[in-house]
């Protein structure tokens, strides 16, 4: 019983230190998830300016070729001028697709890492529940030893205390059972007592 306490103990006391292990695993993942969604969320928010400023270039970019094209019928630009209109209107066009493909690429990482962290406190709230829960059964073993090595001590301290008495003088012949630390039951032979040059077995009631 001793053995069982000790080792109910000490599971509990590992269980412990696992489970403060895992809090600090728990609130260091998160924290990292944390800082990897705040720098997800500036590239989105960069990625959206750039989404914005090149719409607004493809926009002035349109309206000049549109005007360049007007001024070309009144005779008053050059066909160079007007091509060079059109190829910064395609220029303009194209980044603004390339900004969208960024910032498409960029929520869709921030959305990945809150998956992530979501995931993260998940699976190290689970362990630290079953750690919890490993922790109780082991508290609740070392209880019940406790409880069991209590009583084992009261009646071993009883039995030191026990005095037996024959119902009659005489000498001990030979000792049969009860040596010691050993139980014995009620009908157990205990002794052989000489009592009148008779032998008379004792036993326990």
């Amino acid at each position: 019983v001793v053995a069982r306490k000790a080792a109910a103990v000490s599971r509990a006391t590992s269980i412990q230190a696992r489970q403060r292990a895992l809090d600090s695993s728990r609130t260091a993942g998160i924290r990292a998830a944390e800082s990897r969604m705040a720098m997800a969320k500036d590239r989105s928010r960069a990625a959206q300016q750039a989404v914005e400023a090149s719409r607004a270039a493809a926009q002035t970019a349109a309206l000049n070729l549109e005007r360049q094209a007007k001024l070309l019928e009144q005779g008053l630009t050059s066909q160079r001028a007007l091509e060079l209109a059109q190829l910064e209107s395609v220029r303009t066009t194209t980044e603004v697709e390339r900004a969208l493909a960024t910032l498409q690429a960029a929520q869709g990482e921030e959305l990945a890492l809150a998956s992530d962290r979501a995931r993260v406190e998940h699976d190290l709230t689970a362990a630290i529940d079953d750690a919890h829960a490993a922790e109780a059964v082991a508290l609740a073993d070392e209880a019940s030893t406790a409880a069991e090595l209590a009583r084992l001590e009261v009646r071993l301290a009883r039995q030191s205390t026990m005095e037996l008495r024959a119902p009659m003088d005489g000498t001990v012949l030979r000792v049969l059972s009860g040596q010691g630390n050993a139980f014995v039951k009620s009908g157990d032979p205990l002794l052989v007592l000489v009592y009148l040059g008779l032998a008379v077995l004792l036993s326990w009631k």
